[in-house]
């Protein structure tokens, strides 16, 4: 039994460990809700919600495993032994020694089924979330972790690079090509290279696996992504990446995934995994909004006159999930609630369910809101104003604006072709002036009818991160437009009075959805719609 604490006590020390130095590739300006600290031996692969361990598992790190599953007697501890006779004719001396003796502690653990390294990641997952929950400093309330699916295993081998790379790192080749003179011409990888026989591999590169911090990781810190040992992923009886007894061609991070049964084992196939962040914990703060005496006190922008009126202000940004919140405090109506679910259209990370009450969202549009949880917004609205006796004005109306009204705002006294005052998503310095999703120019193409369309790269045509915004961004992000309205093009479709229509696109629309003569059908709540309101001065 003590034998099996140390080994506990190991792990769990190394995990208390964090490294501040660190970036979150695809975060694209997303609240960092885990203090901007990686967990040691992981690197983010998307954001701060995902995380997968630098290095393969090693075979002390399974040692481990097999203890804590022995000393607690835990079910299914028969079955988690390495098969040892994957070792075969010319390697018969490591099936007794690979995995036992100390001089193989730090190669990848291999020998190992599909469902074997299921089992190792749910025994992690146990481990970390016992142990956060005994850290009271820790902003981690729940993960799992598992094995990556062949998406995120291709995207983290190729640090998430505009364009495909045959492997992990930036040189044409598979030997060293960067700024140390002294490694120029090394091998990158752990592979079998050509028609070498294994008898003379040794001077080229190793006879079998190397240790799993060899070689030079990638730029998101991950090692031998490329060769080594293929890593089992998520799909049944797939694993990606190559080994040391394949040549440097099957080692490609867009080779074809290689089958094998799940129960199947084999001398070349070890694992790594990831760690998905799925809650975090928040401050405990009580929304409060309190109505000020004047409407652009409130964030209403006087327009000029649409329909001969002037009797019109508009909220110069989205209705925020901190408003919202507030909303919500005091109308208990179940009904008004954010919908639950949104984002597994779009994402299947339940870190984004966060969005709607995590305070770090509090400054993004509210979405996933029935049209009519919108209006009885606007008639609370309405009812805190009228009940200021300090008001400005003696009788206003909330409401969500008439398409009319809309347009009139989005134009801004211009005939522009976006709500940014501006008939281009991009300025003069390229940058892009809305959150939408972008059709890339290397996707765009030409027909013999000299008509310019969009091809499908893998289903990923729409590239919604090089806007800046990965999700809905901050209410008054981008450029307001000349009436000093935020997002009447893009980050989130806004509602109007016709139930079923919304205006202005979002974060995942087209350019073409973003302009101003525009609309789209929404049919039920969902995370690209949101709403703005209009204040109409009735009495003055």
């Amino acid at each position: 039994m003590i034998k099996s604490i140390s080994f506990v006590v190991l792990m769990l020390v190394g995990l208390e460990l964090y490294s501040d130095k660190i970036s979150y590739p695809m975060n694209f300006n997303m609240p960092i809700l885990i203090d901007g600290k990686a967990l040691k031996g992981l690197k983010p692969i998307k954001g701060a919600y995902l995380f997968m361990s630098e290095t393969e598992v090693s075979n002390q790190q399974y040692h481990e495993f097999i203890g804590w599953m022995k000393a607690n007697n835990a079910p299914g501890n028969a079955a988690i032994y390495p098969d040892t006779n994957v070792w075969g004719k010319g390697f018969e001396g490591f099936k007794k020694h690979y995995f036992q003796s100390p001089a193989f502690a730090n190669m990848p653990v291999v020998g190992i089924s599909q469902e074997q390294a299921r089992m190792y990641c749910q025994w992690i997952e146990n481990q970390l979330n016992t142990h956060f929950k005994n850290n009271p400093k820790s902003k981690i309330k729940k993960l799992k972790v598992r094995l990556p699916s062949e998406q995120e295993w291709t995207d983290a081998a190729n640090s998430d690079r505009t364009f495909d790379y045959n492997f992990p790192w930036t040189c044409e080749g598979i030997r060293y090509c960067g700024p140390e003179k002294k490694h120029i011409g090394k091998y990158l990888l752990n592979c079998k290279m050509g028609t070498i026989s294994y008898e003379t591999i040794a001077p080229y590169n190793t006879a079998i696996t190397t240790e799993v911090y060899s070689y030079w990781p990638n730029d998101y810190g991950l090692y031998n992504m490329s060769g080594n040992v293929a890593e089992w992923i998520e799909e049944n009886g797939l694993s990606k990446g190559g080994s040391w007894s394949t040549t440097p061609f099957n080692c490609r991070i867009n080779y074809a995934p290689q089958y094998m049964p799940q129960g199947s084992a084999s001398s070349s196939i070890g694992f790594r995994y990831v760690v998905e962040i799925i809650e975090t914990y928040d401050e405990v703060i009580t929304p409060f909004f309190e109505i000020k005496n004047k409407l652009v006190a409130n964030g209403f922008e006087y327009l000029t006159k649409v329909n001969n009126t002037d009797h019109f202000k508009f909220m110069s940004n989205e209705v925020s999930n901190l408003l919202y919140k507030q909303f919500l405090l005091e109308n208990k109506d179940s009904a008004y609630r954010v919908k639950l679910g949104i984002w597994k259209t779009y994402f299947r990370y339940t870190y984004f369910e966060q969005y709607a009450w995590h305070s770090a969202f509090n400054e993004f549009p509210v979405v996933g809101i029935s049209y009519e949880s919108a209006n009885a917004f606007c008639k609370w609205l309405e009812t805190k104003y009228n009940q200021n006796p300090k008001r400005d004005y003696q009788k206003v109306v909330f409401r969500l604006p008439t398409e009319v009204e809309w347009m009139h705002a989005a134009h801004a006294g211009g005939d522009f072709q976006y709500g940014s005052s501006s008939s281009y998503l991009r300025n003069s310095k390229g940058c892009y002036l809305a959150n939408f999703s972008p059709l890339e120019e290397q996707y765009l193409y030409q027909d013999s009818n000299n008509v310019y369309s969009w091809i499908n790269n893998k289903g990923l045509v729409m590239n919604r991160s090089v806007d800046g915004a990965l999700i809905p961004h901050h209410i008054r992000s981008y450029f307001p437009n000349n009436f000093g309205l935020y997002n009447c093009s893009g980050n989130v479709a806004e509602m109007i009075d016709e139930k079923g229509t919304s205006k202005g696109g979002s974060w995942v629309s087209t350019q073409y959805e973003l302009m101003i003569i525009s609309k789209e059908k929404y049919y039920q709540a969902n995370a690209a719609l949101g709403f703005r309101v209009i204040a109409e001065v009735m009495e003055r």
